[in-house]
């Protein structure tokens, strides 16, 4: 769909993921001067730069010099960390002086936080939370992931009010991805009430989402679909992309190939466009693709474990909020059929109506003034993009 990716997930430290592969011994870790080749031809592209990876970003021993280098090169780039800041330099403030720096994202598991797959002692999470803290007072756009474990399900809201309290401004609930029996996979049930209880909160105006990979027939509609190799690529710590952080599957290098070719090459069509039996014929499979691509590497299944044969999702009815102000929480991109808006969580292609629509939202425009100006399909479009966590709607009382 689209002509390149709406962004780049950029991993740069090696963790033990990649060590299980059959590299060549010689093969190291990328150094600065190979990342500039490689991110060099970036500079000119309206790519977003997601600094992040299985490891945290700030563990690369040359971050600082890394973070410059996007300073150099122009690259509008976030940061996403689980506030492990070994280098004893105050990363806060330096990132205040980089202007294409745009968000920072953190990790947050209440309990204890992980860092190369260990758990985390207590004062590693106080750490973080001082962090969270400080980024916020310095007026950063400060997001926080949740990965939905077994114990964060039963605590969303008391999480949600904690972390609102340190000062994020938008707390994304993400779905975990590990192994199943770690005692960290949670029962479908509680799950599903926690993701029930996300909707609740939502719906009454806080800065709450749900993240990628929930299948529709599970989340009842309110997530929005795997757009791995769809809207994203990742980049290891060797150059390889692949289609997702937890893929071993190498569609190509960017230190032998172009971003360009490896978007437009089968490798990256196929693994767009592969699904889980069962799913060809659902109604809904523009928006959810049938979860998360990799059931059968994570977990043995050739379709996700949290399909649920039912009716598909159902959809609320749209309501106008009257002095409601939707925030931008999206970017906009001219494509050959027509525009996109591009979050974190999804992508959506929109007409040219819906375009004006878009950027009257990006000016701080009323739901009233939308409806007045483009009538109530416009508004319509705008309340199915705040379900889905890629708009947030300031002053919305359910």
């Amino acid at each position: 769909m689209l002509k390149i990716p709406g962004y780049l997930y950029i991993d740069i430290v090696d963790n033990s993921f990649y060590r299980d592969f059959p590299y060549d011994e010689l093969v190291m870790p990328l150094e600065i001067s190979s990342w500039e080749k490689i991110l060099k031809p970036l500079s000119s592209m309206k790519i977003s730069i997601h600094l992040s990876g299985l490891s945290d970003p700030a563990l690369y021993p040359e971050f600082r010099d890394f973070l410059l280098l996007l300073k150099k090169l122009n690259l509008s780039f976030s940061l996403h960390s689980g506030g492990f800041i070994p280098h004893g330099w105050d990363l806060i403030r330096f990132l205040k002086k980089i202007p294409t720096f745009e968000e920072i994202y953190f990790t947050f598991i209440p309990g204890g936080n992980t860092i190369e797959g260990h758990w985390q002692p207590e004062e590693n999470l106080e750490e973080l939370k001082n962090c969270i803290r400080r980024a916020s007072r310095n007026g950063f756009i400060t997001k926080v992931s949740v990965p939905m474990i077994s114990f964060n399900t039963i605590n969303v809201g008391r999480i949600i009010k904690s972390l609102l309290h340190l000062g994020a401004n938008k707390i994304i609930f993400r779905r975990y991805l590990g192994a199943v029996r770690m005692g960290l996979t949670p029962y479908r049930h509680s799950l599903q009430a926690a993701l029930r209880k996300i909707n609740e909160l939502r719906k009454r105006g806080l800065p709450v989402a749900i993240g990628n990979c929930f299948p529709q027939c599970f989340s009842g509609g309110r997530s929005y679909c795997c757009t791995a190799a769809r809207a994203f690529l990742v980049v290891d710590p060797f150059g390889n992309v692949r289609g997702c952080f937890n893929s071993r599957d190498i569609l190509g290098n960017l230190l032998e190939s172009s971003l360009q070719k490896i978007w437009r090459s089968e490798a990256r069509i196929k693994f767009r466009d592969s699904l889980p039996p069962g799913c060809r014929d659902c109604d809904y499979l523009r928006d959810c693709l049938g979860g998360c691509k990799l059931s059968e590497e994570q977990w043995g299944v050739r379709k996700d474990p949290l399909m649920s044969p039912t009716d598909g999702r159902r959809m609320e009815e749209e309501k106008v909020f009257g002095d409601v102000k939707p925030k931008s929480d999206f970017s906009i991109r001219k494509e050959d059929f027509g525009f996109v808006m591009i979050s974190e969580i999804g992508v959506i292609p929109v007409l040219k109506e819906g375009y004006e629509v878009l950027k009257a939202v990006k000016k701080g425009t009323t739901l009233q003034e939308v409806e007045s100006r483009f009538g109530k399909k416009a508004v319509e479009m705008i309340y199915s993009a705040f379900q889905r966590g890629l708009i947030e709607l300031e002053g919305l009382n359910g």
